[in-house]
């Protein structure tokens, strides 16, 4: 849950896991590399080793800064829309964009979904303590 165009850098899941992205309302641009053929991370990884930051930059371009750019595949770019579950499987390398935002889908806003959250979680804990 991000504001319209925030995004996450070039990444894979911590611990070699896999993630489930459930989009409740808005839509988000998932970039995507497999792990197979041969792990595309390392030919994404600029000359010193470092993982690319942000896989649509023209750096990328770069032979001398990213000198194996050109041996990557050509990434999966999915459109994730609002009730739609993306499986992000252990090792694929991925980006996310978020297209639209939440008070326009939803009608609330981050204080009011915080609010919201809050409620549940006060009620939950006074259950738990009864």
């Amino acid at each position: 849950m991000e504001p319209k165009d925030s995004w996450t850098p070039f990444h894979t899941d911590a611990f070699r896991s896999y993630s489930l992205s459930v989009n409740i309302c808005g839509s988000k641009k998932c970039i995507l590399y497999p792990k197979e053929p041969r792990g595309q991370g390392e030919f994404l990884q600029d000359s010193h080793g470092n993982l690319a930051y942000d896989i649509t930059t023209p750096e990328l371009q770069d032979n001398g800064q990213f000198p194996h750019s050109v041996e990557a595949c050509q990434p999966l770019e999915i459109i994730q829309e609002a009730g739609e579950i993306i499986c992000v499987l252990s090792g694929w390398h991925h980006q996310v964009y978020n297209l639209v935002i939440m008070k326009s889908c939803s009608g609330i806003d981050y204080r009011e979904f915080a609010s919201f959250q809050k409620i549940i979680a006060d009620n939950r804990m006074s259950f738990l303590s009864s």
